[in-house]
């Protein structure tokens, strides 16, 4: 079964599976190499394998109410209670930022326990009520605003909107 397909027009052909495994294992070997490539767009970066047990983010419960252990979810607050993140929305200390400008995504990366996060900040909350202004959209909707800290997120679209 033949599943390449046309990537660019001169690059040749590859599979959005092998094009995956690809960046994986050459280019992104590691959390912290996303942190090292500055301008680079990327969305989605995943916890390096370490031996060891940590609590990530929300325990999610089945349809029986069972536990089903830590998601790896977490929500702006959670960041903020697991102290990746301080009162104010900013990384904590000992923990790297970057913001990625193409995909208007920040990204998380705490060595000690090898975890990078990529999220939504104030920045990225900005640049969504930037393009609702400069898109001219009537309105728009934001999913589980419960999970805000201090308004941080909020406050960053609203005056995004108010320029």
């Amino acid at each position: 079964m033949d599943t390449t397909r046309t990537w660019h027009s001169s690059g040749g052909t590859v599979t959005a599976a092998l094009a995956t495994a690809a960046v994986s294992s050459t280019a992104w070997n590691s959390p912290s190499a996303a942190i090292e490539r500055p301008g680079t767009c990327f969305t989605n970066v995943h916890h390096e394998f370490v031996n060891e047990q940590f609590d990530f983010g929300w325990y999610l419960l089945t349809m029986t109410g069972t536990e089903s252990g830590p998601s790896g979810i977490f929500n702006f607050n959670g960041l903020v209670t697991a102290g990746f993140l301080d009162a104010e929305g900013s990384v904590t200390s000992g923990v790297n930022y970057k913001f990625d400008n193409c995909s208007k995504i920040a990204f998380a990366y705490d060595k000690s326990k090898s975890v990078m996060i990529s999220y939504d900040d104030a920045t990225t909350f900005a640049a969504k009520g930037q393009l609702i202004v400069g898109k001219r959209v009537k309105g728009f909707s934001i999913w589980h605003a419960v999970g805000d800290s201090n308004n941080i997120l909020l406050d960053a679209v609203n005056s995004a909107l108010s320029h």
